[in-house]
């Protein structure tokens, strides 16, 4: 293989980009405007998230809420957008952690009521209606488990990972609490079972029903309040004990807490 990339060098040379670039321009030329931009969207996603896995952490935030409205286009499938950015994200952190020999399982105590939660949730699912639907859900748990763990190891490699993450989440917040302003009042129309007070309409952003949008808005506002307040008291703390941090003293960082938080939102996507 080492050979074989060898050999490309040797007899492209420095035309190897252009040649590349080039393949990639005639692709695109046979693409509608959309399928261009989700493509080479998608191609620096995908590149970013081997380089970063909280890149690809940080869109799957913006990806999850929109899984029900995949649903409703492409039709159903057996996982949507984000939950396959979040399988590519664990895999870039993996890859990574093999790369770089150091493979490790973060400590952290959450672990102990999550791993008692998925095995009596195991014993469930000799009980369950659908072994299939029931293993299905069990799964998403795992996943979360193994997000933790990224979130909490990314943390102590970068200060500020919980900050990015934050500001993802914030921007999808936001970004379904302007829809559902806009459901709500604005655009004059809507399902009629979701009719109330006899001129306004339950809002449902792109969940398709009110109820999980309505707990996706509180627990991501809350999650936001809980972070700036801890902020907030953090650096209070901070300069009370600027003296102690100058002679060395240690800080322990909040990022792998904020990550335990950000994952149980997450949970609401996949009910």
């Amino acid at each position: 293989m080492k050979l074989a990339v060898a050999h490309i060098k040797q007899q492209f040379g420095g035309w190897l980009p252009f040649l590349i670039a080039v393949l990639l321009g005639l692709v695109l030329a046979r693409l509608s405007p959309v399928q261009g931009a989700l493509l080479v969207g998608g191609t620096a996603v995908f590149l970013l998230t081997f380089i970063q896995p909280l890149i690809g952490l940080a869109v799957t935030l913006l990806l999850g809420p929109l899984g029900a409205w995949e649903a409703l286009f492409l039709g159903p499938t057996p996982l949507d957008s984000g939950q396959v950015l979040l399988l590519l994200t664990l895999a870039a952190w993996l890859a990574r952690g093999l790369r770089d020999r150091r493979l490790t399982i973060p400590r952290t105590p959450l672990l102990l009521p999550l791993s008692l939660f998925a095995y009596v949730a195991l014993l469930s699912l000799l009980a369950a209606p659908s072994f299939t639907a029931g293993l299905r859900e069990l799964l998403k748990w795992g996943e979360i488990a193994l997000v933790l763990l990224l979130v909490i190891d990314e943390a102590s490699r970068l200060r500020q990972a919980h900050w990015y993450l934050l500001g993802a989440l914030c921007l999808a917040g936001v970004t379904q609490a302007m829809l559902g302003i806009w459901q709500f009042g604005l655009r004059g129309d809507g399902p009629e079972h979701f009719l109330v007070l006899g001129r306004f309409y339950r809002a449902f952003g792109t969940f398709m029903q009110p109820n999980p949008f309505g707990g996706f808005m509180n627990l991501t506002l809350l999650l936001v309040l809980g972070a700036l307040a801890g902020s907030v008291k953090r650096e209070k703390r901070e300069e009370r004990r600027g003296k102690r941090e100058e002679r060395g003293e240690k800080r322990v960082g909040d990022g792998g807490w904020f990550g335990v938080r950000c994952l149980l939102s997450w949970r609401l996507w996949w009910c």
